[in-house]
């Protein structure tokens, strides 16, 4: 059978351990050569919704700042490549940030737009209930969230 090579486009999945955050976001979208025969590559890049490369590092001892997914990691986490095979990743590597879970709670602003109809005013200020969340996730970035905004919405 006569084999081919292309390039595919696949979602990247993530999963880290319960108390590691991701600092910085990865790609989205990881490309893979892939090689193969017409018929399985057609089928991979026209039909193939649910190829993905899900890495799963939840076991993984992190206990630094910045780990690195090795290629080979990579190319054992691909699924629903059906009889293709992937020959190489890009990037080979992923420099990976990540930071220790922490919590803070911070109160909810809200974003809302109140118009009184003719002939009335509005008496105070909007108020929500809860009036604080607590908010779970990466340390460093926790601590220049000050507040949290609600959704815009306008009243009349």
């Amino acid at each position: 059978m006569v084999s081919y090579k292309t390039f595919v486009h696949v979602p990247l999945r993530i999963i880290l351990p319960a108390n590691r955050a991701i600092e910085e976001p990865p790609p989205e979208i990881i490309t893979f050569k892939v090689q193969g025969t017409g018929w399985d590559l057609f089928n991979l890049i026209f039909f193939n919704s649910a190829a993905i490369c899900s890495v799963d590092l939840s076991k993984a001892a992190i206990n630094v700042d910045e780990y690195e997914i090795t290629r080979n990691q990579i190319i054992k986490s691909i699924a629903y490549f059906n009889n293709v095979e992937a020959i190489e990743s890009i990037p080979e590597a992923i420099k990976l940030k990540t930071g220790g879970i922490g919590s803070k709670k911070v109160p909810i602003i809200p974003n809302v737009n109140a118009i009184a109809k003719d002939g009335f005013i509005i008496i105070g200020s909007v108020r929500v209930e809860p009036d604080s969340v607590i908010i779970h996730g990466n340390e460093m970035l926790l601590k220049n969230i000050r507040s949290w905004s609600t959704q815009p919405i306008v009243l009349k």
